[in-house]
């Protein structure tokens, strides 16, 4: 769900560190081993600079950047998103719909017609994620990497096939107001009309 105690905002290369620690934690986590020097680590160490075929932006909580988000232009017409991480502890809060809601906004605006991302199957939730929210996987772009099975995944950005919105999940409590205030206006409308009756 959206929290209010979270704002996205373009990433600066001084979140490089931060992005890098969280990509890789994450790699541990899901039990990939890490090599120093890899590509995904070369591309994180330019995490931020502004480039004009790439968009950068981190997810910050109480100052701190608690996830971040990458997207390159592929071609003309189609970009990629290489990264979408979020720290262990600010997971299933929203923050990875909110990052990923902020790069499909920008891909649209330069005028890309889709995005797509490849993901492995040991991050299973962040697959079922995309499946959820309109992603498709591409027929036959499946590959095996180590001992990892990765699938492709699009979305389009056109207009009639664009996918459905992502709704906004309240927290808990302004959901209990919203219905307090419902039955509030309910009763009221009741003795209104009772009211008037009379």
């Amino acid at each position: 769900m959206f929290s209010l105690r979270y704002k996205v905002r373009r990433g600066r290369p001084a979140d490089a560190p931060v992005a890098l620690k969280i990509f890789l934690s994450a790699l541990r986590e899901h039990g990939f081993l890490t090599i120093a020097g890899s590509v995904d680590q070369a591309e994180l160490a330019s995490f931020g600079v502004r480039e004009p075929t790439r968009d950068d932006f981190v997810a910050v909580s109480g100052g701190k950047v608690v996830g971040f988000v990458t997207s390159v232009q592929r071609c003309d017409r189609t970009a990629e998103l290489t990264k979408v991480f979020v720290a262990p502890s600010h997971r299933d809060r929203g923050v990875g719909t909110m990052l990923i809601t902020r790069a499909v906004q920008t891909a649209r605006a330069r005028g890309y017609e889709a995005l797509h991302l490849e993901t492995s199957e040991a991050f299973a939730g962040a697959r079922r994620y995309y499946e959820r929210h309109g992603w498709e996987r591409s027929p036959g772009e499946e590959s095996v990497e180590g001992n990892s099975t990765t699938t492709t995944y699009r979305l389009s950005l056109l207009g009639a096939r664009r996918a459905a919105p992502v709704p906004l999940e309240l927290p808990r409590f302004l959901r209990l107001i919203l219905s307090l205030l419902g039955s509030a206006l309910r009763l009221k409308q009741r003795l209104d009309a009772r009211a008037g009756r009379t």
